[in-house]
């Protein structure tokens, strides 16, 4: 498992759909489907810095992580968006809340 410093990720305009189960270890992860009716799935973005940009078009955006999270930016265009992050801490012991959940969506 060699950690890279920045793993990039572009795709063209139309509809796009990006699932990376478990992203290779980088100080920067950036994913960007430019316009159409994308989505985006990322499973442990435990990356140092995770970005995502969607631009034009009605794109859903789902991120998830457990343990160490650095960064995380989402740029959406105006169209309709969803975004889901889901983010678990199994090692935080003087709180009952270990589990964070929200959701944006725009009308």
């Amino acid at each position: 498992d060699i950690p890279l410093e920045t793993v990039s990720l572009l795709t063209g305009a139309g509809d796009d759909v990006v699932s990376l189960l478990r992203p290779p270890r980088a100080g920067t992860l950036l994913v960007d489907t430019a316009g159409g009716g994308d989505r985006v799935v990322i499973i442990q973005a435990d990356n140092g810095t995770t970005s995502v940009r969607t631009g034009v078009g009605t794109d859903r955006v789902e991120l998830r992580a457990r343990g160490s999270v650095g960064t995380l930016t989402v740029e959406t265009g105006d169209d309709g968006d969803r975004v889901e992050v889901e983010y678990e801490d199994g090692t935080t012991e003087w709180t009952t809340l270990n589990r964070l959940r929200f959701f944006v969506e725009e009308i």
